[in-house]
């Protein structure tokens, strides 16, 4: 939509040098999340490269994209061999809810997302007593840009980056907290 000029701008894109030929990215990022994936409570299992996914039902949505966090694991979920082992949730209800509980319903093992979206939808969902977050995730982080159409004129599509800009460096600090705090989310490095 933004590429088309249906609308100036979207807050969170992933960051990839070939699309900058169908809009503009704002210098600062939304977020760089660290990812994380939950099991459940009694799962001892941990990440430590591609090789221990193996064997297990992971979770994600259609369409989704991990390269730019992981090329192995994206290589890994799109791999026909590994199909079986792969439940691309589809439908109506949001996909990290059904994946958190088809992981407490034994129907898949693991999933991966971004960090503060996995502490928010366990304590909003009540599943911190299922379920666990475990850490670290994949290799590199979530860089996620706002993005500015092109279609819109010049003079507009910089200032709306430039007040992008000016905001996204001033929420830093205390009012990043703040707002983490009312999710209650943190940071986990």
């Amino acid at each position: 939509m933004v590429a088309e000029g249906l609308c100036d701008m979207l807050p969170e894109y992933l960051f990839s040098k070939n699309s900058e030929n169908d809009f503009v990215y704002a210098t600062e990022p939304t977020f760089a999340y660290t990812t994380a994936f939950v099991v459940r409570r009694d799962d001892s299992w941990r990440y430590s490269g591609i090789e221990s996914v193996e064997g297990r039902r992971v979770a994600t949505g259609p369409g989704w994209d991990y390269s730019s966090m992981s090329v192995e694991y994206q290589n890994y979920l799109d791999d026909p061999k590994h199909s079986s082992f792969v439940e691309v949730i589809a439908g109506d209800d949001d996909v990290v809810d059904r994946a958190l509980r088809m992981i407490r319903d034994h129907r898949v093992d693991t999933y991966v997302d971004n960090d503060l979206v996995l502490q928010y939808a366990l304590n909003r969902l009540g599943l911190e007593e299922d379920l666990r977050i475990v850490r670290p995730g994949l290799e590199k982080k979530l860089v996620e840009r706002p993005i500015f159409s092109k279609k819109i004129p010049a003079a507009k599509r910089q200032k709306l980056i430039r007040i992008w800009n000016e905001g996204r460096l001033a929420l830093k600090g205390i009012q990043e907290k703040s707002l983490l705090d009312k999710y209650d989310v943190r940071f986990e490095e």
